[in-house]
């Protein structure tokens, strides 16, 4: 597109910048879904070549980040991505004989408060955002490197 674009390219061809429109006009019919494509956001912040530099406008750059963040979340808590955030945790069953029973105030207490999992929504944001922040400042690799290695 650049090179439809130059001076010397439209000097030589006066119908170069209709077909650059009707291309340019293909094109964000064919990929106007990707702003939106929850795959495309993740896969592209993700991605060491691209980061944060090729997304269309500010508002994506910022919905591909909340989605990461929430995938974050979601793994923090012991969940998958495809789970129901409304589903209830399985309790474990105690190791004694009688749950019922303790022999002190104190050790049931302790009991309980192993099995409550915290559930501090500003630690582990925090934590998971401060990570992507990290992620987000180390340059992007160059095209031709391997993102694997």
């Amino acid at each position: 597109m650049r090179y439809c674009n130059k001076e010397e390219t439209v000097k030589f061809t006066p119908k170069l910048h209709n077909v650059r429109l009707s291309m340019q006009q293909g094109l964000n019919n064919r990929f106007a879904y990707l702003k939106d494509d929850k795959i495309f956001l993740l896969a592209t912040i993700l991605d060491p070549r691209f980061k944060m530099n090729f997304f269309f406008d500010h508002l994506q750059m910022e919905k591909a980040r909340q989605y990461l963040l929430l995938e974050g979340l979601k793994t923090g808590f012991g969940g998958s991505s495809d789970e129901s955030t409304h589903s209830s945790p399985i309790k474990k069953k105690r190791p004694e004989e009688n749950p019922y029973t303790h022999s002190s105030f104190w050790k049931c207490y302790d009991e309980v408060a192993a099995e409550q999992k915290s559930f501090d929504d500003t630690g582990t944001t925090s934590l998971i955002s401060t990570e992507l922040d990290a992620y987000l400042k180390i340059g992007r690799i160059s095209r031709c490197d391997n993102p694997y290695t």
